[in-house]
């Protein structure tokens, strides 16, 4: 059996993990990243920022190479722009060569995660707003906060309560 997992990062990969624990060799699995890196440890982004760590790759919690030694064939800078389900084929383009390409599975997960989500507010698209979802964000907030005196963090989550420790925030009384 062939199962496509759409999206690398945390829950598609956790769940590739657990499949081909389970199915061993009678499942031939592939998985397919937009970003450059699969299994990214998001929950570390707060703390890479906060400069608790200086190496943002440490938040890659498995490279491809640990997947692939695992038989899981992670295939990375790879968008799937088009799902048929009638023919169990996705289209999709890698970045890397710009090239497109056609997969058939028998079995299909899509993973593709969160976006954070936008407020429609005036100035929200301004260059000091940030997101904490991807190892490219975090490096560019990280390298922005040099200058910052104050920062606001928008959202309660796992993440935004982390952001909050990370910049001692937590241990302040807040009225």
């Amino acid at each position: 059996m062939k199962v496509i997992v759409i999206g690398g990062s945390t829950a598609g990969m956790t769940a590739a993990s657990k499949l081909k624990r389970m199915l061993k060799n009678d499942v031939e699995i592939i998985a397919y990243q937009k970003f450059k890196y699969p299994s990214l440890g998001a929950c570390g982004i707060p703390y890479y920022v906060g400069k608790h760590f200086d190496n943002a790759e440490r938040m890659i919690a498995r490279t491809v190479e640990e997947f692939q030694n695992r038989g899981i064939f992670v295939k990375t800078s790879c968008e799937i722009t088009r799902i048929d389900f009638k023919t169990k084929t996705i289209y999709g383009i890698n970045y890397n060569t710009n090239q497109e390409f056609i997969d058939n599975y028998d079995k299909l997960i899509i993973s593709v995660g969160a976006t954070p989500r936008r407020l429609n507010l005036a100035g929200e698209d301004a260059v000091n707003v940030f997101t904490g979802t991807t190892l490219e964000a975090a490096i560019e907030l990280r390298s922005r906060l040099k200058k910052v005196k104050n920062v606001t963090i928008i959202g309660g989550g796992f993440i935004g309560l982390e952001f909050c420790e990370s910049f001692g925030l937590a241990r302040k009384k807040i009225r």
